[in-house]
């Protein structure tokens, strides 16, 4: 004979299933921070990597650095040419990023970061070294990395800068990495192999970088805590508005509709993804719609809506101003109350009185007319 599984069993099955639903949510939160923060970063990057390309393009063509020699114009416009390809191609991926796997996201957040940390290095390497203010860009990299990374993998990027930029300056000081001066003068070597040059220039820039990379990562720990604060009071309040009996629209102050229960959803027979993040101006409905019967009660008290083609069916619709602590108005909420038993039930209630007053009568007129014989 069969015996059913234990509870214990089921249980522990039915957490699982719930632990891996919350995971897969919370993976696909990650997945959208990522993508929006390597967007930004692809924006950002056609402004200040191609800026610093293209304006010593212009300072070599127009005479402006006249003794940059060491880093032509034309290298510089393939770098542009190469950087700018390499930029496109992560815009095209993040377009369909949606589509992408965590872990392809995370790549190319890598990636990322990479292109531009090898891309100022080579930049520095052009413009003269130790002499160089291009590693300004480094500490823009590492400023981008706290929008990816956590506290410890933003220190790990601001150690890869530091090993580049500080591996370039000492290769050139032992002669084991080229010096390109960026004017050719005799200043610039001695400069570049003097050990009380080289070692607080590398000190104190790497020391920056820490610096930043300490400040960058503490900040976006902070805000990451603060994130999933926001997001586990926003998943109890979504649990609370999904488990409610009434139906809830939720209007903000620019009159886009933010959300719609599941119940509002049944009684409207509409679908949420139809309606939601629409202004309710913009939506296309008809003039006996329910939908925009409810979006335009204004009483608290509420409005009895009878909505076509369902014969039988009562709402009563009520409105309510939604405001902050300080009591300024942030929205409003338009709670749909299905009144369709209560109206059957009290048209039953007076059926039976009807009828049975209607039956009493016969016999209580025979009553009455034998008291009168008596």
């Amino acid at each position: 004979m069969c015996r059913p599984a234990p509870r214990e069993g089921l249980d522990s099955v039915a957490f699982a299933v719930r632990q891996n639903n919350k995971t897969m949510k919370k993976q696909d939160r990650e997945k959208i921070r990522l993508i929006i923060a390597n967007q930004l970063f692809v924006k950002v990057r056609w402004f200040y990597l191609c800026s610093f390309i293209i304006i010593g393009i212009l300072g070599a063509s127009l005479g402006l650095q006249p003794g940059n020699q060491n880093f032509p114009v034309y290298l510089m416009f393939v770098m542009l040419v190469v950087t700018s390809l390499i930029n496109y191609s992560f815009f095209l991926f993040l377009k369909k990023a949606q589509d992408r796997t965590l872990i392809a996201v995370k790549y190319v957040s890598v990636a990322q970061i990479m292109l531009d940390l090898v891309s100022v290095n080579f930049i520095i390497f052009y413009s003269g070294g130790i002499i160089s203010i291009s590693f300004i860009a480094l500490i823009y990299a590492i400023i981008a990395s706290g929008f990816f990374f956590d506290l410890r993998r933003v220190f790990l990027v601001t150690t890869v800068a530091s090993i580049l930029y500080a591996g370039l300056i000492w290769g050139q000081f032992f002669d084991l990495i080229p010096y390109l001066p960026r004017y050719n003068n005799i200043f610039e070597f001695q400069l570049a192999h003097n050990l009380a040059a080289v070692t607080p220039n590398t000190f104190l820039i790497v020391a920056s970088f820490y610096m930043f990379g300490f400040f960058v990562g503490t900040f976006a720990k902070i805000v990451k805590e603060k994130e999933q604060t926001i997001i586990q009071e926003r998943d109890k309040v979504t649990a609370v508005f999904g488990d409610l009996v009434d139906g809830l629209i939720y209007i903000n102050k620019q009159d886009v509709i933010e959300m719609i229960n599941p119940q509002a959803e049944k009684l409207l027979n509409i679908r949420a993804k139809k309606i939601v993040g629409k202004n309710v101006v913009q939506l296309k409905m008809e003039k006996e719609s329910v939908l925009k019967q409810i979006l335009s009660v204004e009483s608290e008290r509420g409005k009895e809506i009878n909505p076509p083609g369902k014969e039988g069916q009562s709402l009563l619709v009520s409105s309510s101003e939604i405001k902050d602590a300080d009591g300024n108005y942030i929205g409003t909420a338009k709670i749909v109350h299905d009144i369709s038993r209560e109206k059957l039930v009290d048209s039953m209630k007076s059926e039976f009185i009807t009828i049975a007053g209607h039956q009493l009568r016969t016999p209580l007129s025979a009553i009455k007319g034998a008291v009168n014989l008596l």
